[in-house]
């Protein structure tokens, strides 16, 4: 994974150390900014939304602190540099994720880098989960004899029947609802589903080839082929791209 760092601090040899240690143990990171003042170094962090700050906490023109409490918004693993020991409690209040005293040690500064790469990490994961718990949380579609429940990876493509639309599932069942395709279209927020045609929606998850062609055609990975209008065509290839890419 890589990872983007912001360095902060009033003192040039401060911040080419930090680079130094970076450039030598942390390839993966990239130094997205520095900055040597408040103002500067906030509109960096709002701007970047950087992985991971080093800051100094005496500034010429203030604390370290301040920036801390003017961009608590943007989520970011803190670690702290400076001079000055009496801080550190200061320094964990803010949630910081370690303290570091100068001159930087090279295997204080190595553990203190990893114990923040572990924690963004663990956000990334739980993020991604997340978002497919969401993802996959049951939508709610009307059926002619009340009201069904899918979850939308269960759902393989959709089809227009007149003022109608069948739903076929992985299980092989074939549910017809009574709402048109765009009704339905609109229930279906995942970013799998794609319409192809006026009367075809399909399920990406479950796409299995597209044949080039005046619009084209996809073969599913249960050997159906849907067909893929002209003014369909661009949309579906783009989309491809960006999951391929």
């Amino acid at each position: 994974m890589n990872y983007s760092a912001i360095i902060i601090d009033d003192e040039k040899n401060a911040i080419d150390t930090i680079e130094i240690l970076l450039n030598n143990q942390f390839q993966q990171i990239n130094i997205c900014a520095k900055a040597k003042r408040i103002e500067e170094a906030v509109e960096a962090i709002h701007r970047d939304k950087p992985d991971i700050v080093f800051l100094d906490i005496e500034l010429k023109e203030g604390s370290g602190f301040e920036i801390a409490e003017r961009t608590k918004d943007v989520a970011y693993q803190l670690i702290f540099t400076t001079a000055y020991p009496n801080f550190a409690i200061n320094a964990f209040k803010v949630n910081a994720t370690d303290y570091l005293l100068k001159p930087i040690d090279s295997e204080e500064f190595n553990t203190a880098v990893k114990k923040a790469i572990h924690q963004i990490d663990v956000e990334r994961i739980n993020n991604l989960n997340k978002e497919k718990s969401n993802d996959n949380q049951r939508i709610e579609l009307p059926s002619n004899d009340g009201i069904v429940y899918l979850i939308p990876d269960e759902i393989i493509r959709v089809e227009a029947d007149s003022n109608y639309t069948r739903i076929y599932t992985i299980d092989e069942k074939v549910l017809l609802l009574s709402k048109t395709l765009k009704e339905i279209e609109s229930k279906l927020k995942h970013e799998n589903f794609i319409r192809v045609h006026k009367s075809h929606i399909i399920n990406l998850l479950f796409l299995a080839k597209y044949v080039k062609g005046d619009g084209g055609i996809v073969i599913l990975k249960n050997k159906e082929q849907i067909p893929v209008s002209r003014a369909k065509k661009d949309e579906l290839v783009s989309k491809l791209k960006s999951i391929s890419g």
